[in-house]
């Protein structure tokens, strides 16, 4: 049993070897590539690749299981190829590993500014005065999926929430945000005028814009707050900003809350509740 290349062979090509999920050493991963079962899909396996490559304090074996049925969940619903980035905050990993973007491990990683504090298995906490997330995506210059006609944006928040606050945005005028207020002023690609009063993103949960392509000379938006969802039609006056996505930010006004989540990319209104019930079962079994 000392001879580890011998002992690491015969693992391979056992089938008890599906533990390998307790283990976070480099040779599970050849076990997953050449038993093909028992392994992480290969998305997941990215980001645990890239942690260890930089040195980050990886979840622990059984939340890693649970990030990988997200993973795998989430490609079942239709989301997965839709996304840009996917941020997952709420984890026993390290404030560091909860920056990393699964959908693309290597980019777009976020940068913790002014220090939010992190909260294990619940996310980033901002002050609401300084501190907030930059994801280092900008729509105009690093989109694939999101497109001004074609686009969505998901956050997930727990309170302490302040009305007047911001749960993302973007640092100038030509606005990517959403507010915890039932007022007309969440934007997406710039357009606001869309809303009214009715539209209401207060209380925790899961907020979402959404963008479906243009037709019949008006936009159509589908905007969701927790289960609830309304619909919204615009004329086409939109600008998709060319400036990084931030959250807890919009131009000089911060956000007050949790987030654990948070992701950008095409439209996914049809995927919207699969895409909430896979989070959503993630988030029940921390």
């Amino acid at each position: 049993m000392s001879n580890n290349i011998n002992w690491g062979k015969i693992y391979e090509s056992t089938a008890w070897g599906s533990g390998v999920t307790d283990n976070n050493i480099s040779w599970g991963k050849s076990y997953a590539d050449l038993a093909g079962g028992g392994g992480f899909d290969a998305d997941y396996q990215a980001v645990l690749d890239q942690a260890s490559s930089l040195g980050y304090t990886a979840p622990s074996a059984a939340q890693q299981t649970l990030q990988n049925t997200l993973v795998t969940d989430l490609k079942t619903a239709g989301v997965w190829d839709k996304l840009d980035v996917f941020y997952v905050f709420a984890t026993d990993g390290d404030s560091d590993y909860a920056t990393l973007n699964w959908k693309a491990p290597s980019s777009h990683q976020v940068t913790k500014v002014s220090s939010p504090s992190f909260l294990s298995n619940k996310g980033f906490q901002t002050n609401g005065s300084s501190s907030y997330l930059d994801t280092n995506y900008n729509p105009t210059t690093d989109a694939i999926n999101y497109q001004m006609e074609n686009s969505g944006r998901i956050i997930y928040a727990h309170p302490d929430i302040n009305p007047l606050s911001r749960f993302d945005g973007v640092a100038g005028t030509n606005n990517n945000r959403m507010r915890p207020a039932n007022v007309t002023s969440h934007y997406l690609n710039g357009q606001s005028n869309f809303l009214d009063g009715s539209v209401d993103f207060t209380g925790s949960g899961f907020k979402s814009i959404t963008r479906q392509p243009f037709s019949n000379g008006f936009a159509r938006y589908t905007l969701f707050n927790n289960s609830t969802s309304y619909s919204r039609y615009a004329s086409n006056v939109e600008v998709i900003p060319n400036t990084n996505q931030l959250i807890a930010r919009s131009n000089t006004t911060y956000g007050t809350l949790i987030c654990g989540f948070y992701g950008l990319g095409s439209d996914f209104s049809n995927e919207y509740l699969d895409f909430k019930s896979a989070i959503d079962n993630y988030n029940s079994s921390l």
